[in-house]
Formats: structure tokens, sequence, C-alpha cells
């Protein structure tokens, strides 16, 4: 469809469907300009523009500038109330067109407005026309970064990855796409932009409710402004991931019946945040992995740690650890009960919000053929939550001791 129109006419387009508009602004004979037309949609309120420098010095620029009729008069140019604009109040759509003549050269100027704004800058002589839109960049729409993203919560981080097609993003922007502050941005790997980001890092906040842990951030599109600060945000996207806050991981113990017990690590339960090492030594440096594990003797000193895995800012309580079989989480021996060391070799060394350290003298379960199992739960609290089950102490005045 084309319109064909004065200098003075205003026409206005609705469709309830999109729509591209393109613009041949003509001021001489055989001279003019070619731009598209945003919808209000991609208005701003702050710009920066220059003045264009003439080629013939004849013709000052001019700024043409649509704005809701009722905020006009909130418009600064460098901060001050302009006087110089003239206004134009459409009669089909409650907006206003004015324009503003401008010196010619390379002077930057600067616009804010109240409310979102059109802005389009030309100078014209009886020969030449050309001109700019201002600001008029492409708008990912909230849609498509709805379509666009993938989530997965790690047991220690998020991993979030783009679809930079999907999102309608260049990839020369991905330094604009950043998680919580602006250094912490994405990995591009072809068309995917990829955030592994740890629960304790880029401004990760975490609360506590309902005996669920959640970790929140989230991920903006920001492009600069020329003067190097954001004054725009294209989009926001708001990540969440979430755990409860009791949670386990176990051990597998394989005694043999040689005065020696066969331990191995196992690997974490999927989804867990805690993990148990055994060590060797009372100064925790050797960690027992690989041949070690088969010369443990029964009856002698193993040194536990239980570490968090996940975000730094959360208090991890230890509050029993007991051995069973395999196939059964019914305790069948336990070491530490309620916070309390129940076992007779048992001894708790020390706790700290994200470790616990304990040690224990082996010991085999008796008519157990197959190994069993060590595990210990836990439970996660905020830092400035002082109740008693967020202390890491025994909570129960006279523990019973067993062996």
């Amino acid at each position: 469809m084309e319109f064909n129109y004065t200098f003075t006419d205003d026409h206005v387009i609705i469709s309830d469907k999109p729509v591209m508009v393109t613009q041949i602004c003509v001021f001489g004979a055989g001279s003019g300009f070619f731009t598209f037309v945003p919808g209000p949609e991609f208005y701003g309120n702050d710009y920066f523009i220059k003045g264009i420098t003439s080629f013939l010095r004849q013709e000052n620029p001019y700024v043409t500038i649509i704005s809701e009729t009722k905020d006009i008069h909130s418009l600064l140019v460098d901060d001050l109330y302009p006087d110089a604009i003239h206004w134009v109040n459409l009669t089909s759509a409650p907006y206003s067109v004015g324009v503003l003549p401008i010196k010619a050269g390379q002077q930057l100027h600067i616009l804010n407005s109240k409310s979102p704004i059109f802005v389009r800058e030309h100078e014209y002589s009886s020969v030449h026309t050309h001109g700019y839109i201002g600001g008029y960049s492409y708008q990912a729409s909230k849609h498509s970064v709805d379509e666009s993203y993938s989530l997965k919560c790690l047991a220690s981080s998020f991993l979030i990855t783009f679809d930079m097609l999907v999102l309608g993003v260049s990839t020369n922007d991905i330094c604009n796409i950043y998680m919580g502050v602006e250094t912490c941005t994405g990995i591009l790997d072809g068309d995917i932009l990829r955030f592994n980001t740890s629960y304790s890092d880029c401004h990760t906040g975490h609360k506590i409710e309902n005996d669920t842990v959640f970790f929140e951030n989230h991920i903006v599109f920001a492009p600069p402004s020329p003067d190097h600060v954001i004054r725009t945000v294209q989009w926001d996207f708001d990540v969440v991931c979430s755990k409860s806050v009791h949670d386990t991981d176990s051990i597998l113990v394989h005694p043999k019946y040689n005065s020696s017990s066969h331990v191995t690590a196992s690997g974490q339960i999927q989804g867990s945040h805690v993990k148990i090492d055994l060590y060797q030594d009372a100064g925790f440096r050797h960690v027992l992995q690989g041949t070690d594990l088969n010369n443990i003797l029964i009856g002698s000193t193993v040194f536990v740690q239980v570490t968090a895995t996940g975000n730094s800012d959360i208090v991890m309580v230890v509050n029993n650890c007991y051995a069973h079989v395999d196939g059964d989480q019914k305790p069948s021996h336990q070491l530490i009960k309620n916070g309390c060391t129940v076992d007779f070799g048992s001894k708790i060394l020390i706790t700290r919000n994200q470790v616990t350290r304990f040690q224990f003298n082996m010991f085999d379960l008796p008519h157990d053929q197959n190994g069993f199992i060590i595990t210990c739960d836990v439970t996660y609290c905020d830092p400035m939550v002082f109740t008693s089950k967020c202390q890491q102490t025994c909570h129960q005045s006279q523990p019973d001791i067993i062996g």
C-alpha cells in the first residue's frame, strides 16, 4: 500500500497484525532518503544525536519528534526546555509532532522525555536530502525469549542456554547480554549462548521459604548508550532454581574379613548439593581414593568431611550420619544423631557454615556380605536464622553412647 502526501500531512497507520512501514522523504528536486518507520513500541525516552554536517552549508538540520501530546512539555534538550519546537497536534491519535532546528556540525545533543518519543534528524537543500532515525534498533520480543532458552538446575550452578537465531539477537551483541552484573557474560558456542553460573556468583540471591532454598538471578539484554551507561533494557529474564532444605549423600563401605575394609566413595546422588569425602589423616590432606581404599583396617580412625557444594551464603547443618545395608534406608548403626555423636569412636572435630568434619573408628556390620552404606543428611539454613535447628549443636541433653 502506498500513500502520497505533502510535507504538512500526517497519517496514523493501525493494524491488528504486524506490518512494516517505510518512508521515502523527498524535500529537494531529485533527492531524498529512505527509512523504516518504527511503531510506538520502539520509541525511547533518551536519545543522543549529532548535528549533520551540511554539504553545501545552505541549511541547518532539523529534528522531527513524535510524542504523546500530554507529555510534550516534559521534553528536555541538553537539559533545557526548548522554546524553538513547533508542535502540531494530531487529530486521529493522542500524539503531537514537533520540529526542532539545530546547528550543523558534530555537536552532540541529548534528548530526554517523560514518555517514549520518536526522533528523526534530516537536512535538506534544493539539491540534496539526507537523514536518519534516532535510536531505532531491532528488539527481541518476550515471546522469542521464551522460545529460545533452556534452563537446567545443576547441583551447584545454573545452566542456561539461548539459541541466538531464535532469540533474534546478533552474536555481535553477546557482550550486552549478562547475568546479574555486566561482567558475567555467557560463552558463545556456534549459535548457542551458554551461561554455566555458580549459585555463589554474579550476585545470585537466595531465600528460604517452606523448607525450600531458592536461588534467584536474572539475565538482561542491555545495549549500551553513547555515554557508557545503561539507559535501555531490551528484555529482562528471571531465572530461579530451588532445592529442599534437607539433603543427603552416601558412601559405600565393603568390609573384608581379613581385618581390612574396602571403602569406595560413590557418586553424588542426582541433584544432591552435599558431598562426603573420606581422609586418612587428621589434617584432611590425603583423601582416600583408588587403591588406598583397600587398605583401611577395621578399628582404624577414618576422618570424614561433609561439604555443601551449592551457594556459599547458605549454612549447612549435619543432622544424622548412620550406617545401613544397601536397599534399606533404616539405620543399622548410628554415628551422629540429631547433631550428637552416639557411636563410641565418633567425634565431631570442626563445624563451619559449609563444612563439618568428624571421625569414627572403622567397623563392620555383622551378617552383611555385600557391604553397607554410610549416609549423612543435612539441613540448609539462612545465615540470619538463629533457631536451634540451624545451629550445629547436639539437640539432646544426654545422648546415648553406642559401642
